[in-house]
């Protein structure tokens, strides 16, 4: 294969993007970043060109995330909360590498503002829903992110994924302030 140079390099990040997603995913996301060159079909000076640090290549590979819980977010829909709540228990729940990634970015970005960006979110999906009676409107934006965060806390612990749903179902339930995850 002839290299094409420069202009290869939006292919080279989009398969370093695909590819940062799919290790994250099997191996968490602490992987080797090594690993994610490997599996892109590219040499690791190519990954620290398009990405300096773990925390790039993994806000650019989950950005599509972001993308989802504004579109929900911004669906005039009161019914967009409970499918903004279901879609990010669902990241929680199999997208790990995310959750790891938050972490992270909490810990070691003093500017990071994931955790204000997902309140503001849910604050103005949960707000339609209320004002529809479809939700408490004792619910606060805090409350479902508090909940949210209980999930984390099982999906981080847990050492059997095989249960992982359901124990998240109960816990959700036993919680009921909440749409139900099933």
């Amino acid at each position: 294969r002839a290299d094409r140079g420069p202009a290869a390099a939006g292919d080279k990040r989009v398969a370093l993007l695909a590819a940062g997603r799919q290790v994250c995913s099997e191996r968490g996301f602490h992987a080797p970043r090594s690993a994610i060159a490997k599996r892109a079909g590219v040499g690791q000076g190519v990954l620290y060109r398009h990405f300096s640090s773990r925390l790039a290549i993994a806000f650019a590979a989950f950005e599509a995330n972001w993308a989802e819980f504004d579109a929900l977010a911004d669906d005039d829909d009161p019914r967009a909360f409970e499918r903004l709540w279901r879609l990010l228990i669902d990241k929680t729940i199999n997208e790990r590498a995310f959750i790891e990634m938050v972490i992270d970015a909490r810990r070691n970005l003093p500017d990071y503002d994931g955790e204000r960006r997902l309140k503001q979110l849910l604050a103005k999906a949960l707000k339609r829903a209320q004002r529809a009676g479809l939700v408490s409107s004792e619910l606060r934006a805090g409350d479902v992110m508090a909940v949210q965060r209980l999930v984390m806390g099982l999906v981080l612990t847990s050492t059997d994924g095989a249960k992982l749903r359901r124990q998240v179902a109960r816990a959700l339930s036993v919680a009921g302030l909440l749409p139900a995850i099933t």
